[in-house]
């Protein structure tokens, strides 16, 4: 939180986080859209076991503009470039970072850009 100058929201997998998002988007949906200003993109943070779920999720909702770090910090070579070559496929994955300085720092650039 320090890095990246806001509080940071943290969820144990893909799922619940997409159940949080998946609620702001009803609300914001209930609620006329001439009352809530244009959204700035929000910057996700996000391990590679988690990844494929949620940037599909993401690079699919209109309504939550997103930047996505994927952290991808095995010892495998292999999964890395696998990372690599899986993120050409998504518009939101802005950094595979493979240490978790990397992607706090990638993460707190894009917070920074998306101000």
């Amino acid at each position: 939180e320090s890095a990246i100058g806001m509080v940071a929201k943290s969820h144990k997998t893909a799922e619940k986080c997409i159940r949080l998002l998946r609620k702001k988007q009803r609300v914001r949906a209930e609620r006329s859209a001439k009352h809530w200003p244009k959204l700035r993109p929000t910057v996700f943070l996000v391990s590679w076991a988690n990844a494929q779920e949620l940037v599909t999720f993401l690079e699919a909702a209109e309504s939550c503009p997103a930047q996505v770090v994927v952290l991808c910090d095995t010892n495998s070579n292999r999964t890395r470039a696998a990372a690599q070559r899986w993120s050409r496929d998504f518009t939101v994955v802005k950094c595979i970072a493979v240490t978790w300085d990397e992607a706090v720092s990638a993460a707190a650039l894009l917070t920074v850009q998306a101000a």
